[in-house]
């Protein structure tokens, strides 16, 4: 089938004379070009859609028998392209007898250190990629030009010169659009001449560029010039792969396409897996077509012979391929696709045991299997390697999955933490809005924030490449090292506080709302807990503070919208300190809808004391609501001796409440009365924290207070309103530091029974 939008001119006359030769019919309607035997595209080159090329492409792309037989028939001239179907796109040239080297693979991105050992290839990467290496070659013959240039590189970064489609003769074929810079009307062909290869004088059989000049000149746009470079490049093979429209070049394309070629791939073939490598590697998809016919194959004295043998071992919702005897520029296996769940539409391919020098791969749907194309910068020679396919990349993986590809030595915490890395670091970074946080927690996080950069950077490129899975789990891991160094910091300070300024340490720019009632009642005395909120006005950070009258402060722990609290419930008692030891658990219920590792930490410290037990951390991972209770068993013989040596101080241990919190200010008395106020109460021996009603006589007037208008007043805690003098009281904190850095304080205040 001929497809031509062109209605007449020497463009539509050549689709007539090509139909003839191949007894086809002519077509100029999108919707009748079906997938058949072949197709071929035949207009000038500013004339053909790209969406034609795309809509031609995908119904090949993606539909039996899976393959490419679409080709682009075009030209700088309609001279060029019936010379491109009649003569070149036919020919049956074999390669040059005398080269020493007959394909060259171009890659000025790639790393230097990168070599080849396909004896018929040279291999130019970083600023070996120069004008005179590609003129010697081109001057000694080769057969195939696999090569990666962007823009810049084409036009002025060949390190002495550039690659240019300025036609030698400008007579012959005028430009459409801006110049390329370098030209200007007087003498621009001769600076083009002592700076440039003209790509028209390369007659190489099979090129592929990937580049950012695009065969169709109205794809260019006069952005990347010279805009006939593709064209150019053309005007001397028998067929091209190339870009019909601006697209992300992709390095390791370049020797893809050379090792195809060696393999004996023709040009259809060749496009339709550097298409589905596209895809692999995150390119919008489809990006190359072929211009010529796509039945082309090598000649056969590029095709290198090539041997392989490979057995499949099924696993669960995976497969590993084990390969023998290997000595072949690509791999190409099928692997059933009922291995995996119905739904997978992306695979990763890791490399288990083989080659250390670098593996690239390309994995997709084909019919019923999975087909696994693999390839390097030049030939694959190995006694035998083995490769894994799996339908998700190592930074989707599930815990276990990770366990299993990490170093032996990781635990299943630090596990845990790298399967839900990526999403715990943006919600600690919120509470780096708050004061709380010390300079190597802050440092911690920056280090962290850097290491993910890396992740992201090798869970890209892990996309194709196959051994980049393990340089992934690394960079995980330092950077789930550097978020467990903030968190244990975070730990620290929010241990070392007092309890009787548990809110002291936050934000001192707070919004402080009023003190509400909340609905549950202490989970210890099951009385009145009262809820006090402080928000960020500069950030999300916010904290919910609970306080129990019996039992001083419940729980510290962020706070969101939704008023939802979650804090962890202490259970124990010092009743019998007589024992060595005492039992104590925590429970915490994870708030999280997703997996996530917590630092539990339980302190014991007397009420205007130091502390008297250490404070044991413990790791745990929770699933999203799991509740786990965590028992810790402490060594408390201390505690007698320190009540024995304390007791004569026993007045001076008090629960001090911070009653900035809780104070009554009486808003129908004047500020100057509050004082007053204040004495007439502590005169009556009144509760503060009663909820009766209260009537006060201020300056010879009585005035009765009702409790719903008891407010907020900052100012330090009074002493005569301390709930009581009771000797011997230990404050026991809980907190748990999540892998956000959420942080929560649960509190109990235990009174030992000396007998």
């Amino acid at each position: 089938m001929i497809f031509t939008r062109a209605a007449d001119g020497p463009y539509a006359a050549l689709a007539e004379e090509i139909a003839a030769d191949r007894n086809e019919p002519v077509v100029s309607d999108i919707n009748r070009v079906h997938q058949a035997d072949s197709v071929l595209i035949v207009d000038a080159p500013g004339s053909i859609q790209p969406s034609d090329l795309r809509a031609i492409q995908t119904r090949f792309m993606e539909a039996e028998p899976y393959t490419l037989d679409a080709g682009l028939i075009t030209g700088r001239t309609p001279e060029e392209a019936r010379d491109l179907y009649f003569d070149r796109a036919q020919s049956t040239a074999t390669a040059a007898e005398s080269a020493d080297t007959q394909h060259c693979i171009a890659v000025p991105d790639a790393n230097e250190s990168i070599g080849t050992n396909d004896e018929t290839a040279a291999l130019l990467t970083g600023d070996s990629v120069r004008r005179a290496q590609l003129r010697g070659l081109a001057d000694g013959g080769i057969d195939s030009l696999s090569t990666v240039l962007h823009g810049s590189h084409m036009f002025s970064r060949l390190a002495d010169g550039l690659l240019s489609g300025f036609p030698a003769a400008p007579a012959d074929f005028a430009f459409d659009g801006q110049q390329p810079p370098f030209v200007d009307q007087d003498a621009g062909s001769q600076r083009v001449e002592e700076q440039a290869i003209l790509a028209e004088t390369l007659e190489i059989p099979q090129v592929f560029l990937d580049g950012c000049s695009a065969l169709l000149q109205n794809m260019n746009d006069g952005k990347d010039r010279p805009v006939h470079t593709a064209l150019s490049l053309l005007a001397g093979a028998e067929s091209m792969i190339g870009t019909y429209r601006i697209t992300e070049c992709v390095e390791h394309h370049g020797p893809l396409h050379h090792n195809l070629l060696r393999a004996g791939y023709s040009a259809g073939e060749r496009a339709y897996i550097l298409n589905r490598s596209a895809v692999t590697a995150g390119v919008e998809p489809y990006p190359y077509v072929v211009a010529g016919l796509p039945s082309h194959e090598p000649s056969p004295a590029t095709v290198r012979d090539q041997t392989y043998t490979t057995t499949l071992e099924r696993a669960d919702d995976r497969c590993f391929v084990t390969v023998s005897d290997v000595d072949s520029p690509i791999i190409d296996v099928r692997v059933p696709a009922d291995v995996f769940a119905a739904d997978a539409e992306t695979f990763a391919v890791r490399c288990v045991d083989g080659p250390k020098h670098p593996l690239y791969y390309t994995a997709f749907r084909e019919g019923e299997d999975v087909r696994v194309v693999i390839n390097a910068w030049g030939l694959i020679v190995a006694d035998q390697f083995e490769f894994e396919v799996a339908p998700s990349r190592t930074i989707d993986e599930s815990r276990s999955r990770l366990a299993a590809l990490a170093p032996e030595d990781r635990s299943d915490t630090t596990v845990a933490r790298m399967a839900t890395l990526t999403e715990s670091v943006p919600d600690a970074e919120q509470i780096l809005w708050a004061e709380l946080p010390e300079r190597a927690t802050r440092q911690s996080m920056k280090e962290c924030r850097s290491a993910l950069r890396r992740v992201n950077e090798k869970a890209a490129a892990e996309r194709f490449a196959v051994q980049d899975y393990r340089e992934t789990l690394d960079a995980l891991a330092e950077a789930s090292e550097h978020l467990e160094r903030a968190r244990g910091n975070l730990v620290e300070t929010v241990c070392e506080r007092k309890s009787d300024s548990i809110q002291d340490l936050y934000l001192s720019r707070t919004d402080t709302a009023q003190p509400e009632t909340l609905d549950s009642g202490c989970p210890y005395c099951h009385g009145t807990v009262y809820l006090r909120v402080r928000e960020d006005r500069f950030g999300p950070a916010a904290r919910a503070l609970g306080i129990c009258a019996n039992c001083a402060y419940v729980f510290d722990a962020p706070h969101d919208d939704t008023g939802d609290v979650t804090f962890p419930r202490l259970w124990g008692s010092f009743h019998d300190v007589s024992t060595d030891t005492q039992t104590f658990t925590v429970e915490f219920e994870n708030p999280l809808d997703r997996l996530t590792t917590a630092s539990c930490r339980l302190s014991v410290e007397q009420l205007s004391d130091e502390e008297v037990i250490g404070r044991p951390t413990r790791e745990v991972v929770l699933e999203p609501g799991e509740t786990i209770t965590v028992e810790y068993t402490l060594d408390v013989t201390g505690i007698r001796e320190h009540l024995r040596s304390t007791w004569s101080q026993s007045a001076a241990v008090s629960i001090e409440p911070d009653y900035s919190t809780f104070g009554p200010r009486f808003a129908d008395v004047g500020p100057d009365n509050v004082e007053a106020a204040l004495e007439e109460l502590a005169a009556d021996g009144h509760d503060a924290l009663g909820i009766e009603s209260v009537t006060v006589a201020v300056d010879g007037q009585e005035v009765t207070v009702d409790p719903s208008l008891y407010d907020v007043e900052r100012g330090e805690p009074d002493r005569s309103y301390s709930l009581a003098e009771l000797s011997g009281n230990f404050v026991v904190e809980a907190h748990v530091v999540l892998d956000t850095l959420h942080t929560y304080s649960g509190t109990r205040t235990l009174h030992p029974d000396m007998g």
